[in-house]
């Protein structure tokens, strides 16, 4: 764990989630990308476009407006996509549209 950096949590954590290690990804979530999330997303350089709908998802869940509020714009449509299950999750909690 002492060696995830910012380049290679979100490759690990995206090749967690792949091979189902789902112990590794909770791990890798909690010990380092949930705390340096806007970190992280921002130093990236590869598109997050395709990243898995699961993780995006739980991203949406997970990381708090604030953290949202510190990523620079990205080209990848990555933050719409985020906000959009953001937008998904809290209209299913609440039970849905009126």
């Amino acid at each position: 764990m002492d060696q995830i950096d910012f380049e290679n949590c979100l490759n690990i954590l995206v090749t967690a989630y792949f091979l189902q290690l789902f112990w590794a990804y909770d791990k890798v979530w909690t010990y380092y990308f949930k705390r340096n999330f806007s970190e992280v997303v921002n130093q990236c350089h590869i598109s997050l476009s395709n990243i898995n709908p699961a993780i995006v998802r739980h991203i949406s869940e997970r990381i708090g407006n604030d953290a949202m509020e510190d990523l620079k714009e990205r080209k990848d449509k990555f933050i719409s996509n985020v906000y959009k299950e953001k937008i998904n999750y809290h209209i299913h909690m609440e039970g849905g549209v009126k």
